[in-house]
């Protein structure tokens, strides 16, 4: 049941921390100002285990927001379990709709994660600002070989992006992490937007990466590379930090570097489950089976320019 109070409705909100060890666990706001699935106040929203749900409902108002999980003055931590974190819309002036917020850190070490900010907004109106993943002022870290997320941005009126740390920094170490900012009517669509941004495999892996069109990847530090490549033409020659802004799709994986052969047509080697045809990077026709790193940053063409550094606080 999702509590209502002053314009606040969250399935599960309390004013210190919020922790899921294991079980079913289904939380959902509803319609209000602000809507949140689980929702904590001053605490960290931690999750190790089990099946859970988390929905915002549309949120109306200035400065309205909807989130499937977020943290007000904490972080998001998980570790294991599968998570589906969605918010819905929220229309008016300054309003957020994300599936994963945090005002600190949000760090996933495990598990299998689906953070979607609702992408089909034909009924309840636009957000202005849209994330799958986002952190206010930490980082946002993926790691452990096993770990699965996948963070959508849905349309936003100003901006869209699939994982953003607008203060810090986005960490990949591991895991199969697909990004994707949606639509805006203002062009700031981003896979990844980061203070920095940082791709680094684990010990005796090595990162596969190849360019195409779109401007997907933004920092307004470095974006660095870190591991060994082997691709035919690739923009990363070994470690590389590649300035404040890459433009091109980025794409990357790690494997075991005795496990991969390149084909000169297809810069995955034509065997790899995620290889594409004729030079064009593939979604990945198992996604299970892409070992250790997936980054890919689908979102459309956007304008330069640092983006959705002008979102506020979730304040509730």
């Amino acid at each position: 049941m999702a509590l209502n109070n002053n314009g606040v409705s969250d399935g599960i909100r309390a004013a210190g921390s919020v922790t899921v060890n294991s079980g079913d666990v289904s939380a959902a706001g509803g319609k209000a100002l602000y809507s949140g699935g689980i929702f904590s106040e001053d605490g960290d929203v931690t999750i190790k285990g089990g099946e859970v749900e988390a929905f915002g409902a549309h949120a109306s108002g200035e400065n309205s927001g909807s989130v499937g999980i977020g943290s007000d003055n904490g972080s998001v931590n998980i570790s294991g379990g599968n998570v589906a974190a969605e918010g819905c819309c929220a229309d008016g002036t300054g309003s957020v709709s994300d599936g994963i917020r945090a005002n600190k850190s949000v760090t996933i070490s495990g598990g299998s994660v689906f953070a979607e900010s609702q992408r089909d907004t034909a009924e309840s109106g636009t957000s202005d600002y849209s994330g799958g993943i986002f952190s206010e002022t930490g980082d946002v870290t993926i790691s452990g070989g096993s770990t699965k997320v996948t963070a959508l941005g849905g349309e936003g009126s100003i901006g869209s992006v699939g994982i953003s740390a607008m203060k810090g920094s986005a960490i990949i170490k591991g895991g199969v992490v697909l990004a994707s900012g949606a639509e805006s009517a203002n062009g700031e669509v981003y896979g990844i937007n980061a203070g920095n941004i940082t791709a680094s495999p684990a010990q005796g892996k090595m990162i596969i990466a190849e360019t195409g069109s779109g401007y997907n990847i933004d920092s307004s530090g470095q974006i660095s590379i870190l591991g060994r490549t082997a691709v035919q033409g690739s923009p990363f020659k070994g470690e590389a930090s590649i300035g404040t802004s890459f433009t091109p799709l980025f794409y990357s994986y790690a494997a075991d570097i005795s496990d991969v052969t390149p084909g000169t047509d297809d810069p995955a080697g034509k065997d790899d489950p995620a290889a594409g045809k004729d030079g064009t990077p593939g979604t990945g026709d198992d996604f299970n089976a892409v070992p250790i790193i997936a980054l890919m940053a689908l979102a459309a063409a956007a304008a330069a320019g640092a983006a959705l550094y002008g979102r506020k606080s979730l304040i509730k």
